[in-house]
């Protein structure tokens, strides 16, 4: 029997825990933030990066705190760990040193971002319409804050299809923006690793056939919290 004096101690106790459940369920839940083709370098640096350059600084930032799924259901090519280049001999370092900018609870943040790139249809080939976004990530990924960064590609598709299918279509998805990033503007693959998820982490479980769910997502495996 619970004596009178207690009871709105005890009641107390169990709203505020059943408070902080309801705060951090949905902060779990969140996804990568959803980036078009028209995304600026200065929005995906935002997303894929903790330290931003000076004409980045003063903007808002969105926070991804989804943890990178992790490789066992994927097909996956973890590939070797990249070396920094170094600067050539007698110069310094062409990027100034830009201020970090450090989350609230680094076990929990995730540096990513995902977006619908147009491939051809049932196949990875990529649509020209696809160019631009990957044109201005290469660009990103080739500035001083992100030189050293390993990216993990991660392809998706819908819940059409069998399990099997989706996970190499998603695969060969993912290969073909590596292979674009690689052969039209010289990023090693090396930093470049590649994952087909096929129809798992649905971006809308709520309608499993969407074309939001038909995605790849990039994911800062340097910088990351949880990664694999």
């Amino acid at each position: 029997m619970t004596h009178p004096r207690r009871q709105p101690l005890l009641i107390l106790l169990l709203c505020t825990s059943g408070l902080l459940s309801g705060l951090a369920a949905p902060a779990a839940a969140q996804r990568a933030l959803l980036l078009d083709e028209q995304a600026s370098p200065c929005a995906i640096l935002q997303a894929l990066s903790p330290t931003l350059p000076a004409r980045c600084l003063g903007r808002a930032r969105s926070i991804v705190v989804r943890p990178p799924a992790d490789a066992d259901p994927a097909v996956a090519d973890p590939g070797p760990a990249p070396m920094r280049p170094a600067a050539a001999a007698g110069q310094a370092d062409p990027t100034p040193a830009a201020p970090m900018l450090r989350p609230a609870s680094p076990t929990e943040r995730v540096y990513a971002f995902t977006t619908r790139i147009p491939f051809g249809w049932d196949s990875a080939r990529l649509a020209p319409e696809a160019h631009r976004l990957l044109d201005t990530l290469a660009d990103v990924l080739q500035e001083g804050v992100m030189a050293d960064k390993v990216i993990r590609i991660e392809g998706y598709t819908d819940s059409a299809g069998s399990e099997t299918y989706n996970l190499r279509l998603s695969y060969a998805r993912a290969v073909a923006v590596q292979a674009y990033l690689r052969d039209a503007h010289g990023l090693a693959p090396s930093r470049l690793r590649v994952v087909g998820r096929g129809k798992a982490n649905l971006y809308d479980p709520e309608h499993p056939y969407d074309p939001s769910n038909r995605r790849v997502e990039f994911v800062n495996l340097t910088d990351s919290a949880a990664r694999p």
